[in-house]
């Protein structure tokens, strides 16, 4: 089996990946991550940064899902359309 850090290795690099190619099915599963990230190393985001990007990926989550989302007044015109 692979050591810890490998394996925290893999899983940033495919978190990361969700996040560039604005992979909004795992979103999820990226909010998951960077609260378990940020519980274990409180000083990698302040607390405003981190509410910040949570609730973004959920408002991502819920314009996709149909609802209204919280920051889709931020996207350029083309991208809401």
């Amino acid at each position: 089996s692979a050591p810890p850090e490998a394996k925290l290795m893999l899983l940033s690099a495919a978190m990361w990946q969700v996040a560039q190619q604005r992979d909004v099915r795992h979103y999820e599963k990226l909010e998951e991550f960077v609260t378990l990230v940020t519980e274990a190393i409180p000083e990698l985001l302040s607390h405003r940064h981190r509410a910040q990007l949570i609730l973004g990926l959920r408002a991502r989550v819920r314009d996709e899902s149909g609802g209204i989302g919280l920051f889709s007044w931020m996207e350029s015109p083309e991208k809401r359309k």
